[in-house]
């Protein structure tokens, strides 16, 4: 099983969601969806696919996940052009 960070942003006022999953293309169908209509993403759709990180395993993911979450906007930004970025592929 592949496990990832990923970074949305909203379409709405271009704020930033991050979080980890196995499959980055179905996440984003789940925040732009329905589904959960509770949740903070709801309230800022539509979202796009901005940063896409593999990680080795569930444990890094999830640690990498929170290092992200602490990002600065700015560092958020500069993260998108980082050569780890693959988003490309989704």
């Amino acid at each position: 099983m592949n496990h990832y960070v990923y970074v949305i942003q909203s379409l709405i006022d271009n704020s930033f969601y991050k979080g980890y999953t196995t499959d980055p293309s179905a996440r984003l169908i789940f925040h732009n969806s329905d589904l959960n209509p509770k949740r903070y993403s709801f309230y800022k759709r539509p979202w796009r696919l901005v940063y896409v990180e593999p990680c080795p395993d569930y444990k890094s993911a999830i640690r990498r996940e929170i290092s992200l979450k602490r990002f600065t906007r700015e560092r958020t930004l500069a993260l998108l052009d980082h050569p780890k970025n693959i988003v490309h592929l989704f």
